[in-house]
Order: C-alpha cells, then structure tokens, then sequence
C-alpha cells in the first residue's frame, strides 16, 4: 500500500496547483494573479479553499465553481455553505488552531456541508440559520481534534453533526421541514449526465448545471481526481442499475456520490498502491447499498457521506494491516 493511503489525508487535503491542459499557460497566468490578490485577503483566500475541501481540493477556484453551483442551485445552498464555511474558518482563526491547516480551509469543508444539509432539510427559519452558524462553530472543533491526533477524519464531522442536529430538531414542531426538491426528468439517453448528477449529489444538488459546475472544479484542481471521481460515480449508478433501484434516483446520481468521493481520496495512488483505489470504492459500495437497505440511519436523516469515511477509514486499516506482515 506504500504511504499513500496512510498519508492520503493530508496530500489530498494539501493544495493543488495542477493546471488546465488546454491552456496551461494562461491558467498559471490567472492563478499568479490570483495568488498577489488573495495575499491581501487571506480569510477570503481560507474561506474558498475550505469549499474546494469538500471533495479534497484545496483549491480556490475549486471552490469558486462549487460557490457558483451552490448559488445555481438555489440562493439558500449558496447562502448556507458560505456562512456556515465562514463561520467554522472563523472559530479556527479565534481559536488559534494550526494557520497553516486554516488557511488551506481544513475547518470548513464539514462545516459547509452541515449548512447545506441543513436549509436542504428544514426551513429556512431563523432558528435553523443560527443552527447552520453553530453546526459551522461544531465542525471546524471536532476536524481539528482529528487533524491534532494525525487522523483521517475526512468529513465525519459533518455526517455527525447533522445527524445529531436532524434528530434533535425533529423533535420540535418549530423546525418545519422543508419541501422535498423535485429530481429532473431524465431518460437513458442522459446516462452521460448521470456522472455529473453524482458530483452534484455530494453538495445536496440534484440539478445538472451545478454537478457540471463541481465536476469542473475539480478538474481544474486535478484532472486525474475529476476522471476517477466520475468512473466511480458511473460504476454506483451501474451496481443500483443492476440491483433494481428506481430509474429516477439512480439517474439524479444518489448511488455514486459516495464512490465518487473515494476515488477521489486515493486518486493519488501509483503503481500497486492503485488497487486500494479499487477496493475502496467496493467497500464504499458495499457500505452504501447496505446501509440504505437496513434503514439504521433515516431517522437521523440518512447516510450522507457516511459510506465515503467508513470506507476509507476500513481500506487504510486493510493496508496497515497487510503492510505489517
């Protein structure tokens, strides 16, 4: 297995400078000018790397592209992700956690996706914007206990969180539900589209543009990443095909968000070590489709990315264990 898996957490977490093929000499020409402006604003600079986070991109155009798919998908997603992202990159500043793992926005991927999942689920009530802003405060706190002990918590924090914070509301009539969003009509011959469904599934977004808009991202950060994240995405639409899951739901991307994801966490795997990509995508397949079935988890809303961290969490154990022999 080598280092990558072991250290996989933080190399894919580090800041990626890969630049567009087509045009590589342009693309270091904007990011050049990119860098002089963000070194006068360095918590803007946090705040967009901590979006690109969400899928292991610290790169603030990824996180540009995921801040516009946001708002393509509605205003409250974009809202949401940026106060709540804000919220968690603040309390690191104030709390005086590592700078260097702040600024590459370690405390604000989770913390973007608690917001999220939050006006996803609820109503956007008072009450559940100050709980986006406290469920921010919460995730940065519990990734730097992972990120202190040297351990992969990729985006645990945000699977715990909202789990707690959807049960817990559920238990009050003041925090309504919100209206479930409607899945875009789509037949077989959008299957190209169903790739780009998934990515947008990672953020919560069921609409094309804005799967495109993330896919995009990544691939301006790291084309290999981009690629594998897709193959996988297609091989958990491919495996709910086979299983007779609803053509609707396998066509809005909800079985490959989570096999996206951990392709792109061992994206960087090289010679031999590419097999641990191979069987950390099965597990995580394994782990979704399972989980989905038993329904352990609807009444804390669901498995989000729970699949993703399970599966790279048992992969790395798998490979120190057959490194130790």
């Amino acid at each position: 297995m080598g280092d990558g898996p072991v250290k996989q957490y933080r190399d894919a977490h580090a800041t990626r400078r890969t630049t567009l093929a087509t045009d590589p000499i342009s693309m270091n020409a904007l990011r050049t000018h990119m860098d002089r402006f963000f070194l006068r604003w360095p918590f803007a600079d946090a705040v967009l790397k901590g979006l690109g986070q969400i899928m292991l991109q610290g790169d603030r155009f990824t996180g540009l592209f995921f801040l516009a798919g946001l708002f393509v998908g509605g205003l409250h997603f974009g809202a949401a992700a940026l106060v709540a992202t804000v919220a968690g990159t603040l309390t690191a500043r104030l709390l005086r956690f590592s700078p260097a793992d702040v600024q590459a926005g370690l405390h604000g991927f989770s913390a973007a996706l608690v917001g999220v999942a939050l006006v996803l689920v609820f109503q956007g009530t008072t009450l559940i914007w100050a709980m986006v802003v406290a469920g921010g405060v919460l995730a940065a706190m519990l990734q730097h206990i992972f990120i202190r002990r040297q351990l992969p918590g990729y985006t645990f924090p945000y699977v715990l969180i909202t789990w707690v914070f959807i049960f817990v509301l559920h238990q009050f009539p003041g925090a309504a539900e919100a209206a479930p969003a409607a899945m875009e009509t789509a037949g077989p011959s959008s299957m190209l589209l169903w790739g780009a469904k998934s990515y947008g599934q990672v953020i919560f977004q069921g609409n094309t543009w804005s799967g495109i808009l993330f896919f995009l991202g990544v691939l301006v950060a790291s084309p290999r990443a981009a690629l594998l994240g897709l193959a996988a995405a297609y091989a958990g639409s491919a495996v709910a095909l086979a299983l007779g899951e609803p053509d609707a739901a396998v066509q809005s991307g909800l079985f490959g968000f989570n096999a996206l994801l951990t392709a792109i966490a061992f994206s960087g795997e090289e010679g031999q070590g590419k097999r641990w990509l191979f069987i950390a995508v099965l597990i995580t397949l394994a782990l979704h489709f399972g989980l989905l079935a038993s329904g352990w988890l609807a009444p804390f809303g669901g498995v989000f990315t729970f699949p993703f961290v399970a599966g790279c969490w048992l992969t790395l154990v798998l490979g120190r264990m057959t490194a130790a022999r």
